[in-house]
């Protein structure tokens, strides 16, 4: 009677064990387009400008009083949407502009207090790949904020 080993089965499970699937690919491959097509659709407003980062923008008004810089205490009134239009949170950020998303840092450093902008941005200035709860990981974000107050 021949002998069968195990041993090469039990290779190919634990090589299949290892893969992990992906769930949010498709998440990515939808909001890598929504970007593009945003981009191509503000590209014929002249009010949008967008950074070579990718931030895209709207200065709304751009404020009178001090500008934050990078290390700046900030106070900002905002609202935070995915792709889907969902609003995923709303309210007044207080802190360090330094310990926020790289978009916030570079887009709310061109306002002064009392402006206000709206914005969108990819993954790469956000979350990148960290899934965040109510923010799945690879999102594109749009944000309406208003710089309240800035300290240095």
């Amino acid at each position: 009677m021949k002998r069968i080993t195990l041993l090469p089965l039990l290779f190919l499970l634990l090589v299949l064990s290892s893969c992990t699937e992906d769930k949010f690919a498709d998440w990515k491959i939808l909001n890598d387009q929504k970007y593009a097509a945003e981009i191509v659709a503000k590209s014929t407003d002249n009010t949008y400008k967008t950074t070579d980062t990718g931030l895209c923008y709207k200065i709304i008004y751009a404020g009178n009083m001090k500008q934050p810089n990078a290390s700046s205490y900030v106070e900002v009134r905002y609202t935070g949407k995915l792709i889907t239009g969902k609003i995923f949170d709303s309210g007044t950020y207080k802190g360090s502009l330094s310990s926020t998303v790289s978009g916030w840092q570079e887009a709310i450093s061109m306002l002064k207090v009392g402006g206000s902008m709206e914005m969108f941005f990819p993954y790469t200035l956000g979350y990148n790949s960290t899934d965040k709860g109510t923010i799945p990981p690879y999102s594109m974000l749009y944000f309406t904020v208003e710089l309240l107050d800035a300290q240095y």
